[in-house]
Parts: structure tokens; C-alpha cells; sequence
């Protein structure tokens, strides 16, 4: 609870990780870099949003957490950032 969680990969039992962190009041920044990933999950509704830009994400992050909200953001980029 009220941590920021940073991983990678939304395939297989990737797909999980946003919505357990946020089931235990966390938020999490999954790195992708296939957007279709992204757009499952959305519409699945195991993930929150998404960003495209790597700065704009972990700033929302950072916010969440800050606040006490509990929210899952999917990037667009790769487990280096870009």
C-alpha cells in the first residue's frame, strides 16, 4: 500500500502485475513496448491508462503516489525507458 511499483512486460502473467499492485492500494508504471499489450489490458481493465511519452508517465506516477491514489499506467518504450 502506497508504493510505486516500476516493471516490464504486459504479456502472459505480465498482465497481472498492474492489476495486483493496485488490488494492494499501489500504484504501477509497466514498461511495454508493444502498444497492442497496453490496449488489452486496458480493455480488460487489469491496467488504467496509458502513456506514450516515458517523462509523462513517471510524473502521473509520481502524483499518484503522492496523493494516495491508487491508479496502473502502461508506457510505451522499452525496460531502459526509450
Amino acid at each position: 500500500k502506497g508504493t510505486l511499483n516500476v516493471t516490464a512486460g504486459l504479456g502472459g502473467m505480465g498482465g497481472a502485475q498492474p492489476l495486483a499492485i493496485t488490488m494492494n492500494g499501489g500504484v504501477a508504471l509497466i514498461a511495454e513496448v508493444e502498444e497492442w499489450r497496453i490496449d488489452k489490458r486496458l480493455e480488460t481493465k487489469y491496467l488504467d491508462e496509458k502513456f506514450l511519452d516515458i517523462d509523462e508517465a513517471i510524473d502521473k506516477a509520481l502524483e499518484y503516489k503522492e496523493a494516495g491514489t491508487t491508479r496502473s499506467i502502461g508506457v510505451l518504450c522499452n525496460a531502459a525507458g526509450r
